[in-house]
């Protein structure tokens, strides 16, 4: 997780590596869901994590630290039409609205300002549109991806999304996936700030009804 975020015009910059968020992870979780006819679909994703961190501040001169939480709840709603429909390969078009609720909160610890907090939680939505797609490479091996773009300025001056990942299927509704996923958003609105990217590997279970 690196960015900037903050509350009441007061922000602080967040850079995580995966084994700092791990240590600071409180609970979180990720899912997707599909349903399709014929060449329709309606794609939803949800990710939802709370992560907390206390950072040195650069000079120690007003605070000694900053203790910064953030809970964050992203779905994805879409629409989808599958423009290549062939055997062991496929690719769809996406549009459809991300929905951010988050929650932002700056401690300051030591020094004149140490004891002041500052809270705030803010709901918007986004236009996203995207491509998802898969190909096999054996009978049990293939690739899946995503990549969504959005925002436009409607809420966000930007969002985006891009997966990558390798599945094996064990049979016909059951493959497992190991792969990479990145998510960017650049919200800013009457003090409220939340410029981030929250990227690292997954794994997952995949089934079909």
């Amino acid at each position: 997780l690196s960015g900037d975020g903050g509350v009441g015009g007061r922000t602080a910059h967040i850079d995580q590596s995966f084994g700092d968020i791990l240590s600071d992870f409180d609970i979180g979780f990720m899912g997707v869901t599909e349903v399709r006819y014929d060449r329709f679909g309606i794609f939803s994703d949800v990710a939802y994590a709370k992560l907390s961190a206390t950072d040195k501040t650069p000079f120690q001169v007003l605070a000694n630290k900053i203790h910064t939480e953030s809970t964050s709840l992203m779905w994805t709603l879409a629409a989808e039409y599958r423009i290549v429909q062939q055997p062991g390969a496929s690719l769809d078009v996406m549009a459809g609205f991300r929905l951010f609720s988050l929650k932002n909160s700056l401690e300051f610890k030591g020094g004149p300002l140490g004891g002041l907090d500052a809270s705030d939680t803010e709901t918007w939505a986004d236009p996203i549109i995207g491509l998802k797609g898969s190909v096999d490479l054996t009978a049990r091996l293939y690739l899946t991806g995503w990549a969504m773009g959005g925002g436009f300025g409607v809420s966000s001056d930007s969002v985006w999304d891009v997966m990558a990942g390798v599945g094996y299927r064990f049979n016909d509704r059951l493959s497992m996936a190991l792969g990479y996923r990145a998510a960017g958003v650049d919200y800013e609105k009457d003090g409220f700030t939340y410029d981030t990217v929250q990227q690292g590997p997954f794994s997952g279970i995949v089934y079909k009804f």
